[in-house]
């Protein structure tokens, strides 16, 4: 008889934790005329390798594709952005029996919100470049035979990359990105819980108030 996985508090605990983040971002924008700060709204496009993880690639695909969208506060050399990703993988869980097993479909949905800092180039014309890190907040939620598991962990996360301004308020832009957050999933008994180590690279368009 399949075992009965515990439900953990429902998904979105961190982009909904997230919240007050974004307040902060929208104040910063508001501030007085005199600090100078550039406000950005925008989607992303991602890849993203998690074959560093400890248990992710043994039941799903080791690559995602996460969507999002993004809002940043940018002053003269330094930024702060608000970012959310999500995505989908399916998978095959092996259940742990002494006979062979027929794999079982799994499905995972991963929710990703990362608060980052850092230092971004003045430069005159219209190349830029930056680099910083911050926190991340992650969600999972795990679905298959074995019945259904929420998880949320907070990690850290580095990222550099460089933009491009046109046509007066837009500008795209291409970044590298390290991430990791401890004990997000967890794999069937008797593995532990895995961390979630995700290198990769994200695609932006951004449109400049």
């Amino acid at each position: 008889m399949p075992s009965t996985r515990s439900r953990r508090p429902p998904r979105f605990a961190a982009p909904l934790a997230a919240a007050p983040l974004l307040a902060a971002l929208l104040a910063a924008a508001a501030l007085p005329a005199a600090a100078q700060p550039t406000f950005l709204v925008g989607v992303r496009a991602g890849y993203a390798d998690l074959g560093s993880s400890d248990v992710f690639p043994d039941v799903y695909d080791s690559t995602l594709n996460p969507l999002g969208a993004q809002a940043e506060v940018r002053w003269r050399s330094v930024f702060l952005r608000l970012a959310y990703e999500t995505d989908d993988a399916d998978g095959s869980l092996v259940q742990p029996t002494l006979l062979p097993a027929p794999a079982d479909p799994t499905t995972l949905s991963l929710d990703l919100v990362h608060l980052t800092f850092g230092w971004s180039s003045s430069s005159p014309g219209p190349w830029g470049w930056y680099a910083g890190g911050g926190v991340t907040l992650a969600d999972s939620s795990e679905s298959n035979v074995s019945g259904e598991r929420s998880e949320s962990g907070t990690g850290v996360h580095a990222v550099a990359g460089g933009r491009r301004a046109f046509a007066g308020h837009w500008e795209v832009g291409l970044e590298a990105m390290y991430v990791q957050v401890g004990g997000l999933f967890v794999a069937p008994p008797p593995a532990a819980a895995g961390d979630l180590v995700s290198t990769g690279a994200a695609a932006t368009l951004a449109f400049r108030f």
